[in-house]
C-alpha cells in the first residue's frame, strides 16, 4: 500500500510536467491564417536585420486565384498542369515587378509548421529572406486535394517596379546602387529575375549583331566581286594545247 502511494506521488510530477508541455504548444501554435504567416515570416526577417515585407492586394489576388487553381486541378506546383507559370498570375492581376517568387505549403496544422518547414528548405527559406523582396501576400484556403481535406498556402512575394515618377534626384543614386548589389538569380526555381538594365543590354547587343551582319554583308559582296573579276580575266587567257 505504501509503494503504491510512492508511485503515484512520483506520477503526480509527470502528469503536471506532461500538461505543462502540452499547454505551452497550445500557447505557442497558431492556426492557420495568413496574419498568422506574415507576422511569423517578418519575425525571421527582422531576426535577420532585414525589413518586413508589406503586404499588397494585387499579390494577394494572384495568391487567391493561384490557391483556387491548386485545388480546383489537385497539384501542388509553381506550375499548371497546363504549362502556366506561377508568375503569369502575378502578371494578370496588373501587378508591375522587378522579383517575384512563390512558396506553398499544404497538410500543416499550424502556422508554425508552415514556416519551420519553409525555413529548413534552401530554396523556400531564400524567399523568405531575400532583400529583394518588399511585398508579399498569402492565401490560406480550405478544400479537398486528392480526396483527402487540406489547408492549401500560397505565399507570393514580389518586389514592384519603380515608375517615372520615383526616378528623382533623392533617390536615383541608392536605385542605381540596389540594382548593383541585387545582379544576378536568387537560387531556386520559384525565382523571376527582371532587372532594369535588361532592355539596356538588348538594345545593344541587338545592335551589336546589326554592325556584325553588316560587315559580313559587306564582305561577302567584295568577295563576289574578286571571283567575278578573276573569272573575267581568266577567260581571256589563251587556252593551253596538249601534244
Amino acid at each position: 500500500m505504501k509503494n503504491k502511494k510512492q508511485f503515484n506521488l512520483i506520477l503526480i510530477p509527470i502528469f503536471i510536467l506532461g500538461g505543462f508541455l502540452l499547454l505551452k504548444n497550445t500557447v505557442f501554435a497558431s492556426e492557420i491564417s495568413s496574419q498568422n504567416i506574415l507576422k511569423l515570416i517578418n519575425q525571421e526577417r527582422s531576426e535577420h536585420n532585414l525589413q518586413p515585407l508589406k503586404e499588397n492586394h494585387k499579390l494577394k489576388i494572384a495568391a487567391d486565384k493561384k490557391t483556387e487553381s491548386l485545388l480546383k486541378y489537385n497539384y501542388f506546383s509553381h506550375t499548371s498542369p497546363e504549362g502556366k507559370r506561377f508568375f503569369k498570375w502575378i502578371e494578370e492581376a496588373d501587378y508591375q515587378y522587378l522579383y517575384a517568387g512563390e512558396n506553398l505549403a499544404m497538410d500543416f496544422m499550424t502556422a508554425e509548421g508552415i514556416v519551420d518547414a519553409w525555413m529548413k528548405s534552401k530554396s523556400h527559406r531564400e524567399n523568405i529572406l531575400s532583400d529583394k523582396y518588399t511585398e508579399t501576400a498569402i492565401s490560406v484556403k480550405a478544400g479537398i486535394f486528392k480526396d483527402h481535406p487540406t489547408i492549401m498556402v500560397s505565399q507570393i512575394f514580389g518586389r514592384p517596379k519603380i515608375s517615372e515618377k520615383e526616378l528623382t534626384k533623392n533617390n536615383i543614386n541608392a536605385i542605381i546602387n540596389n540594382n548593383k548589389k541585387n545582379q544576378g538569380t536568387v537560387a531556386g526555381a520559384k525565382i523571376k529575375n527582371v532587372p532594369l538594365y535588361n532592355d539596356f543590354i538588348m538594345i545593344i547587343f541587338t545592335l551589336f549583331l546589326i554592325i556584325i551582319n553588316t560587315i559580313l554583308v559587306i564582305d561577302n559582296i567584295n568577295f563576289v566581286y574578286r571571283v567575278k573579276i578573276l573569272f573575267l580575266e581568266t577567260k581571256n587567257y589563251p587556252k593551253h594545247k596538249y601534244v
